[in-house]
This record gives C-alpha cells, sequence and structure tokens, in this order.
C-alpha cells in the first residue's frame, strides 16, 4: 500500500507543479476575456457603439484616418461636413448628407446646399425644407456651386445648369463668363472645438472590444494567442480533475 502512495505522489507532484504553472500564465488571459466579456454584455449601456476611438495607435492598426472638417462660410453661418453622413450648421447636427459638401449659397431667403448627390434646401435656422434628387431629374453628381446674377449654378458631369429649386428646373447655362465657384474655407479654432466631440473615427469601441475578445486584433498572432489559451484552459481543467482524482484518501490505512 506504502509503494502504491509513494507511486501516486511520485506523478503527482510534477503534475501539481505544472497546474500551477498553467494557472498562472492562463490567469492574464481569463482576466482578459473576463473583462471584455463584461463589458460587451453591457454594451447597449455603456454606448460602447456610439463612442468613436480616438487613440491614434489603434486607428493606425485598423487603418482608420481621423476625418478632416471640410467647412463653408454663408449668410454668418459655418456649415461643416466630417466625411460621414451628416451636415453640422455652427457645430450642431442638422441634416444627412450621403455624400461630400461640395458648396452652401445663401439664395433666394434660404441656404442651398449641395451634397453631391442633390441639393439640400434650409431656413436660416437650419431646417430642412426639401431635398432635391434624382427623382426630381437633378443633374447629379454637383462638384460646384455658385450665384451670379440672382441665377444658381452648378458645376455637374455633364456641364454648367442654370438651377431653379422652387420650379425644379435645369436648364444649361449658355453665357460663357467666368463663375467663381463657392470654395471651401478654412475652419476657425472656436468651430473646430465645437466639431470635435464628432470628430472620432468611424472605428467604435464595440468593434475594438469584440476583437480583443476573440483575438482578432492582433492578426494571426491574436488568434493563436486565444486559441493557446483555449488549450491551456483545457489542460487546466483536465489537470486539475486527475490531481483530485489521485489525491490519497484520509481513509487509507498505512
Amino acid at each position: 500500500m506504502r509503494k502504491r502512495l509513494r507511486s501516486r505522489s511520485k506523478f503527482r507532484a510534477p503534475l501539481m507543479r505544472w497546474h500551477r504553472r498553467i494557472g498562472v500564465t492562463v490567469s492574464v488571459l481569463v482576466i482578459w476575456l473576463s473583462v471584455t466579456g463584461i463589458l460587451l454584455n453591457h454594451s447597449d449601456q455603456l454606448h460602447l457603439k456610439q463612442v468613436a476611438v480616438e487613440q491614434p495607435l489603434l486607428m493606425s492598426i485598423y487603418g482608420v484616418e481621423r476625418p478632416t472638417p471640410t467647412s463653408y462660410a454663408s449668410g454668418g453661418h459655418w456649415f461643416s461636413h466630417l466625411g460621414g453622413n451628416h451636415i453640422f450648421l455652427d457645430g450642431e447636427e442638422v441634416a444627412y448628407c450621403s455624400r461630400p459638401l461640395s458648396g452652401v449659397v445663401w439664395y433666394r431667403q434660404q441656404f442651398v446646399i449641395s451634397c453631391g448627390d442633390g441639393l439640400l434646401l434650409m431656413t436660416a435656422t437650419g431646417e430642412v425644407v426639401e431635398h432635391l434628387g434624382s427623382a426630381y431629374g437633378f443633374p447629379e453628381p454637383i462638384s460646384g456651386l455658385a450665384v451670379m446674377d440672382d441665377q444658381l449654378l452648378l458645376n455637374t458631369m455633364g456641364g454648367v445648369v442654370v438651377a431653379d429649386p422652387d420650379q425644379l428646373q435645369w436648364q444649361p447655362y449658355q453665357q460663357q463668363d467666368s463663375i467663381e465657384w463657392v470654395v471651401a474655407n478654412q475652419t476657425p479654432e472656436k468651430l473646430m472645438r465645437q466639431l470635435q466631440p464628432h470628430l472620432g473615427s468611424e472605428l467604435d469601441w464595440e468593434r475594438v472590444l469584440l476583437d480583443l475578445h476573440s483575438g482578432r486584433l492582433g492578426s494571426q498572432f491574436g488568434r493563436w494567442l486565444m486559441d493557446s489559451a483555449a488549450v491551456l484552459l483545457i489542460l487546466l481543467a483536465c489537470s486539475g480533475v486527475w490531481v483530485w482524482v489521485r489525491r490519497p484518501s484520509r481513509f487509507t490505512k498505512h
């Protein structure tokens, strides 16, 4: 009986040492998985989908660039586009714009905004009156916007067009006068501060945490790391069960 116990102890001691080593090694990864898992379970409450990543290192890993505002000054107001799908009036989001902002003019007591795929007509208070697109026979896309002799001119792929948003008419511009197209202005520092909360990248923290949790953030290395953690956890469980099953019984007679 004593010989059998010594034999068990001979294998049990090294197994216990390896069990402890595996436990220490995998503990960091277990904490990693646990923390990211808890955060992902409460993603809605933490608004992780709405919080943009602004850390340069993470943005470089994902190949994401920080957006640069395109701003136009018109009628004492500033209109800005951040590369996404919205227009900002004096730093406040006011309208949807699916393509780059290419010009803003004050015309017939309203703002006319060129979004590339159409025109937005907006009041002085930022209320959208109309969105004119291809459904109205609109000559898209627009690359320039100007007002000359009380005429609204659009620079389109098919040439310069005289636009009448009220009558929904688009006529070719026949004159050969040089046209001063509206150009973007340098965004003032004060406006930049107002736009700062919206200048995050399209990368959100929910995606980053998902990639951290699954190991996809580190490309192939991250996947292998998570696979290794899974194997170590299996070994930890198996060695723990083995040590418990092969433990000396307190009822064993010596």
